[in-house]
């Protein structure tokens, strides 16, 4: 039975998002936030999304989570989401990289250490 491996992963605290490649190439999302306060005032929200591809999903993924996607956790990251997520990095401004150094280097971290941030 072939199943779907892991892609990309990614979180902070009171949720994460995790990308799955299925074995016919294409993606889908499994994640959730909240919870970090009490049910009413912060419920726990989860999701699923397809996405045709890699690129798709990076795309969306930015476009969520704006400049915030940078203070998000990397936990895992396949080597083939690298040259993507390294262009994201690379076109920040100068402004950003001196802002976010502390983040950007998690970001290089994950993906020079064996693709894993932990």
């Amino acid at each position: 039975m072939n199943k779907a491996e892991l892609f990309f992963e990614a979180g902070a605290d009171g949720g994460g998002e995790a990308l799955y490649r299925n074995p016919d190439g294409t993606f889908f999302t499994s994640g959730s936030s909240g919870g970090m306060l009490d049910e009413e005032e912060d419920p726990i929200i989860s999701w699923r999304f397809d996405y045709p591809d890699f690129q798709n999903y990076w795309e969306d993924f930015i476009r969520k989570n704006g400049d915030f996607w940078l203070f998000l956790f990397p936990l895992f990251i396949h080597p083939e989401a690298i040259p993507l997520i390294q262009k994201a990095l690379d076109s920040l401004d100068e402004e950003k990289k001196e802002l976010s150094a502390y983040q950007i280097n998690n970001w290089r971290m994950a993906m020079e250490k064996g693709h894993k941030s932990f």
